[in-house]
């Protein structure tokens, strides 16, 4: 035997705001809080000052010099000597694998310069629609 009634499909909840938990009026933005979509995302795509500042990073600190990051450019290339310093040691005892450890520096510099935020940029960075 079959059922005559069609089966009640449950009401969607309404968004509620990632910040205050409010219920969002509108679906991009919060009334109350004024928190907006897209908020603290960042882009997925590369920029040429990212890349600029990863080539840059070969002298590490300098990508970070080069998007503003005046202090933190001072700490790795500091850091560099400091890394350059110990890894030669760890070579004397470990035949001169312990200079393997050097590229792994170098290339956290290089990445940490391409993904942190330009502080020079006269506008802030385009949102992608998530």
């Amino acid at each position: 035997m079959m059922s005559t009634t069609e089966p009640v499909e449950p009401k969607p909840e309404a968004a509620r705001c990632p910040l205050c938990d409010s219920p969002l009026e509108l679906p991009d933005e919060c009334g109350k809080c004024d928190w907006v979509k897209g908020y603290r995302h960042r882009t997925t795509g590369s920029t040429p000052v990212d890349l600029t500042a990863c080539l840059l990073s070969v002298v590490p600190g300098a990508g970070h010099y080069y998007k503003g990051h005046k202090v933190m450019c001072w700490m790795y290339l500091i850091g560099a000597g400091l890394a350059a310093f110990w890894c030669s040691l760890a070579a004397t005892a470990t035949m001169g694998l312990g200079l393997l450890m050097l590229p792994l520096y170098w290339a956290w510099v290089m990445t940490h310069a391409y993904w942190i935020d330009d502080l020079n940029a006269k506008e802030p960075a385009p949102k992608t629609p998530a």
